[in-house]
């Protein structure tokens, strides 16, 4: 059996959200391109040389792409509670400076200044706490395929 990477396993956040904000970014140019093509007036008379069709496929992949955020949004919200309960396995510190990296999304330099600290301290303790997550996924790994509620064992997909 493969080994879990562990900063794989952490940066699933940050690879759905990158997804979702991409895919509002495409809803939102959809959403202009159908706009531009809703027909131009000339003074009484609309010009619509097939623009209607293409209008419509626009509004159809914007609502498809809004369908797909939505989709990812859920996903997020349960890698984020599946994570945020394997990292509270982990000493109070650790789970701290992982929560704020891969849950909120800070860098090493906030970390180390919310927690008053140095930039190294805060590089430590990352390492440190990835030892212990890269433990516990270790252990759950070994678990029967379904005496748990982990989905990650064979690697969470998007």
């Amino acid at each position: 059996m493969r080994k879990m990477n562990v900063k794989n396993y952490l940066q699933q956040v940050q690879k759905i959200d990158a997804v979702i904000t991409n895919k509002m970014i495409e809803r939102e140019q959809w959403l202009t391109l159908a706009s531009s093509l809703s027909g131009q007036t000339d003074g009484e008379r609309v010009k619509s040389s097939g623009s209607n069709q293409k209008m419509e496929d626009s509004v159809v992949m914007a609502i498809d792409a809004a369908r797909d955020i939505d989709k990812y949004v859920a996903r997020l919200r349960d890698v984020k509670s599946e994570i945020s309960e394997v990292i509270q396995q982990i000493p109070v510190k650790e789970y701290n400076v992982l929560h704020k990296l891969y849950i909120q999304g800070k860098d090493l330099d906030d970390v180390a200044a919310d927690n008053k600290k140095s930039y190294s301290w805060a590089s430590t303790m990352h390492g440190r706490a990835l030892a212990h997550v890269q433990g516990v996924l270790d252990t759950l790994e070994a678990l029967p395929e379904n005496s748990g509620k982990y989905r990650f064992r064979k690697g969470l997909k998007l």
